[in-house]
């Protein structure tokens, strides 16, 4: 008796095991996991978010545009940062597939000098000129974004990443603004103008 139970326990352990081993197929069938050498979700969804980081240009202005937002306070500072994302977005489907070009590069170059010049001014302009500006500047890098967008990936999917990672660098550049940017730091904004600008600079001069 004891014998035929400890046979009938070992059946059914045999069949669990077996059950087990279909697991990890059944998994790696659905969708949004990494298959080496396929483009999936979550291929699209990693370089989307990767991407506002693998660029000194885009990774700069998207620090300037969180520290931006922080400044002009909660309501307006998240209706601002709204309205960047929402241009980025919108900047990407219009540049998606018209790839780059030197206008572009001068637009995001310009761009970088423009914001660096406003934070070395040290003057606050009105809050709707800045608001606008912005949401240009967004517009601006999100064309890029569209246009360097690699082939074969969902253009849908690499905006929520681009969205996910430039908002993460927004946070990141208004915990900045908050910690640095005080009046016993007076040469935190000017020193991250100075930054800002040297970069369009130097980039205005590589695209001539």
């Amino acid at each position: 008796m004891n014998i035929f139970r400890f046979t009938s326990t070992l059946v059914r352990c045999r069949n669990l095991i077996l059950a087990g081993c279909l697991l990890p197929t059944l998994a790696m069938a659905h969708p949004g996991h990494y298959h080496p050498g396929e483009k999936d979700e979550f291929d699209t969804l990693a370089s989307g978010i990767l991407h506002p980081f693998t660029g000194l240009d885009h990774l700069l202005i998207a620090l300037a545009a969180g520290g931006i937002a922080m400044a002009l306070g909660k309501r307006l500072g998240l209706a601002a940062a709204a309205g960047f994302l929402v241009a980025l977005v919108g900047g990407a489907f219009i540049g998606h597939g018209m790839g780059t070009g030197a206008a572009l590069e001068a637009a995001i170059a310009c761009s970088l000098l423009a914001a660096g010049v406003g934070l070395l001014a040290g003057r606050v302009p009105p809050i709707a000129l800045l608001t606008a500006a912005l949401a240009l500047i967004g517009g601006i890098h999100g064309f890029a974004h569209g246009a360097e967008a690699p082939p074969g990936f969902s253009l849908a999917m690499l905006a929520v990443g681009w969205v996910a990672g430039t908002a993460v660098l927004m946070g990141l550049g208004a915990v900045l603004h908050q910690a640095l940017f005080t009046s016993r730091r007076a040469w935190a904004p000017r020193l991250a103008g100075a930054l800002l600008a040297s970069v369009g600079i130097v980039s205005l001069l590589h695209i001539l």
